[in-house]
């Protein structure tokens, strides 16, 4: 008999050694997690200086967050965007603004309780179309732009991804942003792959070229390199 209650305490001490290693385990590994994690410190709009917005036309406007461990990321589509004055400019739930009347309007972005600092942005209302049928100002060249480093670095299992601008100068002397206008083309897309709006993304260790183009104008290539960190 005394010999089963031996056993039996044995096994209960057993059981709850086990269950308290686990616990411990287990919260050890949350406060590790906890502890990795990076926290957003900042948030920085770009353009910062944007040119005059015609009413009746958009810009698209980007958010990059710095993050505690020096790191930055585009979190256009994470943060919350506003425009100080809606009737002027009215910008949507992805960073695209529409001029709706001449003005001055200021925008900004928040996430967790971080504010971006405001950028102006002038509205105007375009001079009336000409009775004549010479055509408007032509574009004569495209330039490529970015608010941080050229380079891509690769996050272990993931990817970082690298926000590209495209600015037009135009005949009459004038410069738009037509990022969402020209035709991106990355030179090795196994290296790094670029969309539409101008979003490259890291892929695997090497250089490529990226270029803007419309038709007839392509600008200059600007080399992007993407490392392991």
């Amino acid at each position: 008999m005394k010999r089963k209650q031996v056993g039996f305490i044995s096994l209960c001490l057993a059981v709850i050694t086990i269950l308290v290693l686990t616990c411990g385990i287990a919260a050890c590994s949350i406060n590790s997690t906890t502890a990795a994690t990076p926290k957003l410190s900042s948030i920085a709009l770009a353009p910062i200086s944007p040119t005059d917005l015609s009413v009746g036309t958009t810009m698209q406007f980007f958010a990059y967050g710095t993050y505690s461990d020096g790191s930055v990321t585009n979190i256009t589509s994470n943060v919350t965007w506003s425009s100080d004055n809606s009737n002027i400019a009215y910008i949507d739930v992805t960073g695209l603004v529409t001029g709706e009347s001449a003005g001055q309007a200021d925008i900004s972005a928040s996430q967790d309780g971080i504010n971006s600092p405001s950028v102006v942005l002038p509205v105007i209302v375009s001079a009336a179309t000409p009775t004549s049928t010479a055509p408007g100002p032509a574009l004569i060249s495209i330039a490529i732009t970015q608010p941080s480093t050229l380079s891509i670095n690769l996050i272990l299992a993931g990817t970082k991804t690298q926000q590209f601008l495209a600015t037009g100068s135009y005949s009459d002397g004038l410069k738009k942003d037509i990022t969402t206008l020209v035709a991106w083309s990355s030179s090795a897309s196994n290296i790094a792959s670029i969309t539409s709006a101008g979003l490259a993304t890291g892929i695997a260790v090497g250089t490529t070229l990226i270029t803007a183009s419309m038709p007839g104008i392509s600008s200059k290539p600007v080399t992007v390199n993407v490392t392991a960190n």
